[in-house]
């Protein structure tokens, strides 16, 4: 594919550098660093740099295109994550783990009918502000079933709209302790203490709650709030893509949005996505299957690829900082990729799966969204 070849060369060398032509390649090692480097499975292949990239994009059968990402409303960042990442689990409504055979399962937390019932009637009461109803049927509710951690934490708002933070945090603590699962009621707790002004308290449970639905914006907005109070700075967004690869017909595109700062490491970005999409051999070769569903080697390789250029055109003057770029480097080098790559990214194809990988994996979130989510503002 000559064609694909000369124009990606041609981005490469001159889109973003003036008639400079940038060292194609990632700094020494950093296929080897820890955030980038392929399984060491007998067989795994190594993953490709630049070079290679526009030779298999050469070599290959299929057509691939490159144009210009145009600012349109279907290539706003939200938009373009939502087609690459999309949702392939709908988030349960009472979600809760279970062990079965050693192994955690993401199932509804179990409500008895008629225990369920007196939830709904309690609610529509707790709508109009009649706090002393809705308690009767939450309380009802509770008769029927013990452990129906919703009633105790809708008892606990009645309790904080009631005037009585200290007892409504009661009521959180023990429906936590019936399912630590679901992060509403972190996020119910966190509210109360923020009322009390118990503000390190309340932000360890926002960060609760943050790491069990990552990027929920209820969670995100009060944060937001509260921020002066808390002495936090709340990053919303750690990536918004210049640069994306999508199927048209037969043909594969590859978009890049028209003069980004770094395009060649943008276009490098785009070029890994489009063979992750048109070349199944890769995707057996890196991954093992060549069933195009996600996997976190199709985005550590298309990142190496992405900060690779980008650091490599740094040092030698040909690109303008890019702050999304820098954080990002400095996210790959604390080892913190893959939960960068869970909060962003495969949460929204699955919104549960922080749950799945226990408490562990939430202690490791947790640690990710305090070092660059929700950070001291000094």
């Amino acid at each position: 594919m000559t064609r694909i070849l000369l124009t990606l060369s041609f981005v490469f060398s001159l889109l973003a550098c003036g008639t400079v032509k940038p060292d194609l390649r990632p700094p020494e090692g950093l296929s080897e660093h820890p955030s980038f480097a392929a399984p060491k499975a007998p067989g795994a292949k190594a993953y490709l740099e630049p070079p290679q990239i526009l030779a298999m994009l050469e070599e290959s059968k299929v057509m691939y295109r490159f144009r210009e990402m145009t600012r349109t409303p279907e290539m706003k960042h939200d938009r373009l994550l939502a087609e690459a990442y999309p949702e392939k689990r709908k988030p349960l409504i009472l979600p809760t783990v279970i062990l079965r055979d050693g192994e955690r399962h993401l199932v509804e937390f179990p409500v008895k009918p008629a225990a369920g019932a007196e939830l709904v009637k309690g609610e529509a009461f707790f709508r109009q502000r009649n706090l002393d109803q809705a308690v009767v049927h939450y309380k009802r509710a509770l008769s029927l079933q013990p452990d129906l951690y919703l009633a105790i934490s809708h008892l606990g708002d009645c309790a904080l709209f009631g005037g009585r933070p200290a007892e409504a945090l009661g009521y959180y603590d023990r429906a936590i302790g019936i399912n630590p699962w679901d992060f509403r009621t972190y996020f119910y707790r966190a509210n109360t203490l923020a009322a009390m002004g118990r503000w390190k308290e309340a932000q360890d449970d926002f960060i609760e709650a943050l790491a069990r639905a990552p990027r929920r914006a209820s969670v995100l907005n009060v944060l937001e709030q509260h921020r002066s109070r808390l002495g936090l700075r709340v990053h919303r967004e750690l990536f918004w893509p210049k640069a994306c690869a999508r199927r048209e017909g037969k043909e594969v595109a590859i978009c890049v949005q028209k003069g980004v700062n770094a395009a060649p490491a943008w276009t490098a970005y785009g070029a890994c996505k489009a063979i992750w999409l048109g070349e199944p051999a890769h995707r057996i070769a890196v991954a093992g299957s060549a069933n195009l569903v996600y996997s976190n080697h199709e985005d550590r390789e298309c990142f190496m690829n992405l900060l690779g250029m980008y650091k490599a055109m740094r040092e030698r003057g040909h690109a303008d900082a890019e702050p999304q770029l820098d954080r990002l480097w400095e996210i790959a080098l604390a080892k913190h990729l893959d939960s960068f790559l869970v909060y962003e990214f495969i949460t929204r194809i699955s919104p549960h799966t922080v749950l799945l990988s226990g408490e562990e994996g939430i202690a490791r979130m947790k640690e990710f969204i305090r070092r660059w989510v929700v950070v001291n503002a000094s």
